[in-house]
């Protein structure tokens, strides 16, 4: 085995500790995400999240959200 099938074999170790994210993650964030996004918009539909990895072990969060309308940010102007 060469030094860069061994680099490989270890990266995929570590991608796949790395990818181990807490069950109900994507749950838990999409319902975040709706609670903010809700603040300036109607939703017409829920907000889906799909978290992956990537091959440079970077996470990738993918966030979908469709709204009907847009409203008035309730922003208090500093004095």
């Amino acid at each position: 085995m060469d030094g860069r099938e061994v680099t490989g074999r270890l990266r995929s170790i570590l991608l796949q500790d790395k990818i181990a994210l807490p069950q109900g993650f994507d749950t838990l964030l999409a319902a975040e995400v709706s609670k903010v996004l809700s603040d300036y918009m109607t939703l017409s539909q829920g907000v889906t999240v799909h978290t992956e990895l990537d091959a440079c072990g970077y996470y990738v969060v993918n966030i979908f959200a469709r709204a009907s309308s847009l409203s008035a940010p309730h922003i208090v102007p500093k004095r």
